[in-house]
């Protein structure tokens, strides 16, 4: 999904409420297609005094095999994200702390499975159950093992 935000660089003050689902079925994240439903993105972007940002949620039902015993789990979770765009650098050089959207034109799609991707290879190792050999465990039960994904 394209979303213009043309508008939102030349009005310092403004947001513009978010509410999209993105279609990631089609993600492969090592082997296994996880994001099986839509993911649900909801948040806003402003611009404050020039500085446009954008500040998400998304909200996606994992679904992954164990890697260990093979057990189909499915665990929904949250994340929350929050990315500083710019339409060019004033220096010219690259800076991985704006994303760069010079046509005012920002497609979530890519957006977000380039920030879920991110988020979820992080520690999805946990969730699968894998790890150093011999480490983990593979009890899917929510009370001993709530499948949690923490990030850094």
């Amino acid at each position: 999904m394209i979303i213009d935000i043309k508008e939102l660089f030349d009005a310092p003050g403004t947001e513009i409420p978010l509410s999209v689902e993105v279609d990631l079925s089609e993600v492969d994240i090592w082997g296994q297609k996880i994001f099986r439903s839509p993911v649900r993105i909801s948040g806003v972007f402003k611009n404050r005094s020039g500085l446009v940002t954008l500040k998400y949620r998304a909200t996606a039902v994992l679904e992954y095999n164990c890697d260990r015993c093979g057990k189909e789990t499915s665990k929904e979770t949250e994340y929350e994200f929050e990315h500083w765009l710019a339409r060019e650098l004033e220096s010219g050089d690259e800076n991985d702390d704006y994303i760069l959207v010079p046509t005012g034109m920002i497609d979530m799609d890519e957006l977000c499975t380039m920030a879920l991707f991110q988020k979820t290879c992080q520690n999805l190792d946990q969730a699968l159950g894998i790890g150093k050999m011999g480490e983990g465990i593979v009890d899917h039960d929510p009370v001993k093992f709530p499948l949690e994904i923490e990030f850094l």
